[in-house]
């Protein structure tokens, strides 16, 4: 199991590289693409021209902005640690995520004090946790969210009253891209 696991990280390592030298390539290209066609349009009307300019010029800022996701995959991001409110991060994706559906159990005594973590890591964890719990619930139920302090350790823990996990995916639910979603 650890050998595969060994694979799989060297594999996702791999596909990293090849995706940032392939968003490199792709940036080249697509300046190069932008000039070719302004010269081309020379011999247009003022006005069709332009139109052509803003058009291409859309097309490549997304491009552009496709690209630049596609790196952010290639390099994930490492937010310093620092002294982070696990309470001030998880509030917000509650109120963004949590469609009316579904009510919100939240226990969250006042006072805990910060961990030291980084505060991207912390935001994408628990957004993607708070949006697997909604998703596990499509037609409505109840989240119930703790936050304690235990042992000088914090303790965040996310409850969701929907069809669960099997117990033979378990071992698979820290893989990843693994999902039981259909997309």
């Amino acid at each position: 199991e650890r050998t595969s696991a060994l694979i799989r990280a060297e594999r996702l390592a791999m596909l990293g590289q090849i995706a940032a030298n392939v968003a490199h390539e792709l940036k080249n290209k697509l300046n190069v693409i932008n000039a070719a066609v302004l010269l081309s349009q020379e011999h247009v009307t003022a006005d069709r021209r332009e139109r052509t300019r803003l058009r291409v010029e859309q097309t490549i800022t997304a491009t552009a902005r496709l690209i630049s996701d596609l790196l952010q995959l290639a390099r994930p991001q490492q937010s310093a640690p620092g002294p982070v409110d696990v309470a001030d991060v998880l509030e917000p994706i509650l109120d963004a995520v949590v469609p009316a559906t579904v009510s919100v159990r939240r226990r969250i005594p006042p006072g805990l004090p910060t961990v030291r973590a980084g505060r991207q890591q912390v935001e994408q964890v628990l957004l993607n946790v708070v949006i697997n719990a909604v998703e596990a619930m499509p037609h409505g139920g109840t989240l119930d969210v703790a936050l304690q302090l235990q042992d000088d350790q914090m303790r965040l823990t996310i409850t969701d009253s929907g069809t669960g996990i099997a117990a033979a995916d378990l071992p698979k639910v820290f893989e990843t891209f693994w999902t039981t979603k259909p997309q």
